[in-house]
């Protein structure tokens, strides 16, 4: 018997803090790890600066749209990329390919997050305070992501009567 969304989450609570715990874990570990590795982040932030001011990709394009200083352009441009991009072909989709693969890029972008995001300077903290509750919030849309990534394999691997694993796997 499959469940609507909100009942699995009602239904999988413990699988759902875990992910939590996960996810926010490896944004808070990878950020105090770099402190002890602060050339990566600068690395990793010129990377990042590269591509914005190249024009080209996927900052460049949410760049351009908080250029334009209009907040439902900017707004609507960053959920669009974090939903089809992040969520969608980044977790949900190698989660159907390969069972449960969207763990590991949500695990890839959490670690990533700390690594680019932690408050290691004056100005990179000043800005990352303003963004506080976006980022909550986004990370939190990368939570259900991987816990509705989840869900396939323990779906797929769950014995049901009746049913066989490629009728599941459908």
């Amino acid at each position: 018997v499959r469940h609507l969304p909100l009942e699995e989450i009602v239904r999988r609570r413990r699988l759902l803090r875990a992910v939590h715990l996960g996810y926010f874990g490896l944004v808070i570990a990878a950020a105090l790890a770099i402190y002890e590795l602060p050339a990566l982040q600068y690395a990793l932030l010129g990377l990042t600066q590269g591509e914005l001011t190249e024009g080209s990709g996927v900052l460049a394009i949410a760049a351009k749209a908080y250029g334009t200083r209009n907040m439902l352009v900017a707004a609507a441009v960053t959920f669009a990329i974090n939903f089809a991009l992040g969520s969608l072909v980044h977790i949900t989709l190698p989660s159907i390919v390969v069972p449960g693969a969207g763990v590991l890029t949500a695990a890839l972008r959490a670690t990533l997050w700390g690594l680019l995001l932690a408050p290691t300077a004056v100005a990179l903290s000043a800005g990352m305070l303003a963004h506080s509750l976006t980022l909550l919030l986004e990370g939190e849309a990368y939570v259900l992501a991987t816990f509705f990534g989840l869900l396939v394999p323990i779906y797929l691997f769950q014995p049901a009567p009746g049913e066989t694993l490629g009728r599941r796997y459908a």
